[in-house]
C-alpha cells in the first residue's frame, strides 16, 4: 500500500511544473515568435511523424467497421431454369428453382474480431503518443540549444572590444620600444581567435535557429520565427530513482504499444480458436420439378472439418500468434531493462549538471563579465600588460562559456529525464 501510494505521488508531483494540454490553449502563431510554452505545440502540429501516425490509427477506424459487420458474408441467391430432357415425350415444361442461402456465425467470432481491432487501436494511440513525446523532446532540445547559442553569441560579442583592444596596444607598444616584437604577435594570434569565435559564435546561431525552424514545420529560407526565453531548466521535482523507475513503467507510451500488442496476439489466438468452430449456413429454397410440382422449404449445413494438411484447422496461425505473443512478453522485459537504466542515468545526468551549474554563482558570473569589459581599458590605459592580458582573457572567458555550457546541460538532462520518466511532455511546458 505504502509503495502504491509513493508511485501515486510521485506521478502527482511530476506533473507539476508542466503546462496544460495544448488543446486548453488557443493554437499559437507559430512563424513569428517562439516561446518555451509554445514550442512543443507548435512542433507536434508540424511533426511528420506524429501525423504519421495518425492516419495509421484512422485506417485502423476502417478496419473496425469492417470486423463490426453483423454477417461473415452476404447471402447467396442461386437461380436456375431448364427444360426436361426425354425423348419419349414431346411436353417440355419449364423447370426452375430459386435458392437463398446465408452463413451464420454462432461461435462469437465477430466479438473476437472486435477485441482484436481494439487491442490494435489501443497500440495504435500509444504510438501516436510516442511520436508527439519524441517530438515534444526534439523541439525543447532544439529550442535550448537555440537560446544556448544565442548566449554563447552575447559572450562572443563582448570579446570584440578586447580583440581590438590587444591588436592596437600591443602594435603601438612595439612600435615605440615599449613591447616586444612577440608581445604584438601573441595579441595578433589572441585577437584572430577572439574574432573567429565570434563567427563561429554567429554560425552556431544561424545554425540552431534554422535547424528548430525546419522542426515548427517552416522553410529556413523565408522564414525565421523571434526565439524568446531563456536556459531555465524544466520544473521536475526531486524524487528517488526508484520512485521515477515506477512511474515510468506505467506511463511510457512504448510500454503501452508493447502490451496493447502482446493482447492483442492474445485475441487472435482467441478469435481463430472460434474459426475452427464451423458456420452453419441456413437456405430457402422453391423450385417446380420434372413433374409439374412446386416445392418449398428450408435447409441447414455444416462444413465438414478435416485434419490438417487437408483442412484448415488455423492450427499455423494460431502458433504464430502464441510465438508473437512470446515475443512481445520478451519485449516487454527488455523495455523494462531499458527504462531502469535510462532513468537513473537521467537522475544522476541531473544531480551532476546541477553541481556544475552551482559552481557559477550569479554574483561571480557578473563580476566575470565585468573584468572581462575592463581588460580594455586597462590596456588602453596602460596598466595592464599585454602577456597578463592574454592570460586573463582566457581565464575569463572560459568561465563565461562555462556558465553558458552548464546552463544548456542541465536543460538537456532534465528534458531526457522527464522524456524517461514517461512525463507528459505533449502538454507543454512552462
Amino acid at each position: 500500500m505504502k509503495a502504491t501510494t509513493m508511485v501515486v505521488s510521485a506521478a502527482c508531483a511530476l506533473t507539476l511544473g508542466l503546462g496544460t494540454a495544448p488543446r486548453a490553449l488557443a493554437m499559437p502563431s507559430c512563424n513569428e515568435r517562439i516561446t518555451r510554452t509554445t514550442v512543443v505545440p507548435c512542433a507536434i502540429e508540424a511533426s511528420l511523424a506524429a501525423r504519421s501516425e495518425q492516419l495509421g490509427l484512422i485506417a485502423l477506424d476502417g478496419r473496425l467497421r469492417s470486423a463490426a459487420a453483423l454477417l461473415p458474408s452476404n447471402p447467396a441467391l442461386i437461380l436456375t431454369g431448364g427444360l426436361p430432357f426425354d425423348p419419349s415425350t414431346t411436353e417440355r415444361t419449364p423447370l426452375w428453382s430459386a435458392a437463398l442461402s446465408q452463413e451464420v456465425e454462432i461461435a462469437g467470432q465477430r466479438g473476437a474480431r472486435l477485441d482484436v481491432v481494439a487491442a490494435e487501436q489501443r497500440a495504435q494511440r500509444a504510438r501516436v503518443t510516442v511520436a508527439h513525446r519524441q517530438t515534444a523532446a526534439d523541439a525543447l532540445f532544439a529550442y535550448f540549444d537555440a537560446i544556448a547559442s544565442r548566449e554563447d553569441l552575447k559572450v562572443a560579442e563582448r570579446l570584440v572590444s578586447l580583440a581590438k583592444a590587444l591588436k592596437t596596444v600591443a602594435s603601438a607598444r612595439a612600435e615605440v620600444g615599449l613591447g616586444s616584437d612577440l608581445d604584438a604577435r601573441l595579441a595578433e594570434a589572441a585577437a584572430i581567435r577572439l574574432t573567429q569565435t565570434r563567427i563561429a559564435a554567429e554560425q552556431r546561431v544561424a545554425s540552431t535557429s534554422a535547424a528548430l525552424t525546419t522542426l515548427l514545420g517552416l522553410n529556413p529560407l523565408l522564414e525565421r520565427p523571434q526565439i524568446d526565453g531563456g536556459l531555465a531548466p524544466l520544473a521536475i521535482v526531486d524524487l528517488p530513482a526508484a520512485a521515477l523507475v515506477e512511474t515510468a513503467l506505467t506511463r511510457r507510451a512504448d510500454v503501452t504499444v508493447l502490451a496493447a500488442e502482446r493482447q492483442a496476439q492474445e485475441q487472435r489466438i482467441k478469435m481463430f480458436e472460434r474459426l475452427r468452430i464451423p458456420n452453419p449456413t441456413f437456405s430457402a429454397f422453391a423450385r417446380r420439378d420434372w413433374i409439374g410440382e412446386r416445392v418449398v422449404g428450408v435447409g441447414i449445413s455444416f462444413p465438414i472439418p478435416l485434419p490438417a494438411p487437408i483442412g484448415r484447422t488455423y492450427a499455423g496461425e494460431i502458433a504464430e500468434a502464441t510465438a508473437f505473443v512470446r515475443r512481445a512478453e520478451t519485449q516487454i522485459e527488455g523495455i523494462h531493462r531499458a527504462i531502469r537504466l535510462e532513468v537513473v542515468k537521467a537522475v544522476e545526468a541531473v544531480s551532476a549538471r546541477k553541481r556544475q551549474l552551482d559552481l557559477y554563482t550569479p554574483e561571480q558570473i557578473q563580476k566575470t563579465g565585468s573584468a572581462v569589459d575592463a581588460i580594455a581599458e586597462e590596456l588602453t590605459a596602460k596598466r595592464l600588460p599585454v602577456r597578463e592580458a592574454l592570460i586573463a582573457q582566457q581565464a575569463l572567458i572560459e568561465v563565461l562559456s562555462g556558465y553558458v555550457e552548464a546552463q544548456r546541460a542541465l536543460c538537456f538532462a532534465t528534458v531526457e529525464l522527464a522524456r524517461a520518466a514517461g512525463i507528459e511532455l505533449e502538454r507543454g511546458v512552462q
